[in-house]
């Protein structure tokens, strides 16, 4: 549908206690699906409830973040990040609106700490994170939303055969004028990588219906889908996807259903040189 630019960033690493800090056009480290670029991706589109929370592309954003590490048995790594609250990823905030920044009232922050446990042959991820920033009913009504994320990856990188579990879910608080409303929405998946290639996945969606807000349409009913998915990859950077869902609720009168057939191509970057 188009040419876009999925990151553009500025990074700096290697420094004690594995501090990272990058600048520029940015992947947000909230959750799962949104730290993925679409070559990482095992759908072909994204989940129903980032398009609701974030936009298109998930939390991408404009901005600076810093990670590091908490010296622990596992790993524990704390993020913090600000951005401007306008472009693709800030649907719940300003959004596409172009507003100047005048203040740290026109920021959208985030802060979150990620942990990872790594138990032959299984490793599991945990994150708890927040974003708060402006929305667009006005520079004094806000709009705050809280994640959590859980991974389970069996068995190890580099086996015959993989599976990935995953969960992820927001709650949006965001004031209007005169009151403040919620929703939750979140997503489950099951992936399983063959080695010969081949894999297929399993995506269960929920978005619960939108109050009356003048933010956005409102639903009538809660959004409830299931995506089926098999993909081929013979090469880095070289995949073809088949995807089906059935959907139902939200602002459908009846079921809707998708049938999505993706063909992926690109080139190899240049490798990562370590000093």
């Amino acid at each position: 549908e188009g040419v876009f630019l999925d990151h553009a960033a500025i990074a700096v690493d290697h420094l004690p206690w594995n501090v990272s800090i990058r600048g520029g056009l940015l992947r947000s480290r909230v959750g799962f699906e949104s730290a993925r670029s679409p070559w990482e991706a095992a759908f072909p589109d994204q989940a129903p409830a980032l398009q609701r929370v974030f936009g298109q592309s998930g939390l991408v954003f404009i901005g600076a973040d810093l990670a590091f590490d908490i010296p622990a048995p596992w790993t524990l790594r704390p993020f913090f990040a600000a951005s401007s609250a306008t472009g693709p990823g800030m649907g719940s905030f300003y959004g596409e609106e172009q507003v100047p920044v005048d203040s740290i009232r026109d920021l959208a922050w985030q802060v979150g700490v990620e942990n990872i446990i790594k138990t032959n042959p299984v490793t599991i991820s945990l994150e708890v994170a927040a974003i708060l920033g402006p929305n667009d009913t006005g520079r004094r009504n806000f709009a705050d939303i809280y994640a959590i994320s859980l991974g389970l990856i069996y068995p190890e990188e580099g086996h015959p055969v993989g599976i990935r579990v995953e969960t992820e879910w927001f709650l949006r608080r965001r004031q209007v004028p005169g009151r403040n409303i919620a929703d939750t929405s979140g997503l489950a998946l099951i992936e399983v990588d063959f080695a010969d290639d081949w894999e297929a996945a399993v995506r269960w969606d929920f978005a619960q219906a939108r109050p009356s807000s003048g933010l956005e349409p409102e639903d009538t009913d809660d959004l409830l889908r299931t995506t089926l998915m098999i993909g081929y990859e013979p090469a880095d950077y070289l995949s073809l996807d088949l995807a089906v869902g059935i959907e139902q609720g939200g602002s459908h009168d009846e079921n809707g259903y998708s049938v999505q057939l993706v063909a992926r191509a690109g080139f190899l970057p240049a490798p990562e040189v370590t000093p």
